[in-house]
């Protein structure tokens, strides 16, 4: 699951300010910081159980001011909320590094 801009307009462009973050199952509310914080606070609380990993696929570098009110818990909800900045999240087969541990000789027989 990537997030992705559906727009070349600029609408996540930090005013600048004190760096903040602050998230609850609700909410995501962001100024003058990175998106990795709110993908690791997806990934690891909101999305954990998820099927796929949620990944960033915007290529947008800088810092941003963002306000999600949703259920972080819905991707459906997270989707309506990030309109206003167009961005979206889809589902996209794209190559991951990932890290397995367990039994090698019941992994080569799976492969």
């Amino acid at each position: 699951l990537v997030m992705i801009r559906t727009s070349a307009e600029d609408k996540l462009k930090t005013a600048g300010g004190k760096p903040f973050a602050s998230v609850n199952a609700t909410f995501y509310h962001s100024g003058n910081a990175g998106l990795d914080y709110f993908f690791t606070q997806l990934n690891m609380f909101y999305l954990s159980k998820y099927p796929m990993p949620i990944l960033d696929a915007t290529g947008y570098k800088g810092n941003v001011d963002m306000n999600i009110e949703a259920n972080l818990s819905n991707i459906g909800e997270i989707n309506k909320a990030l309109a206003k900045y167009d961005l979206s999240f889809v589902e996209r087969d794209v190559e991951v590094d990932m890290l397995v541990v367990g039994d090698v000789d019941r992994l080569e027989k799976r492969l």
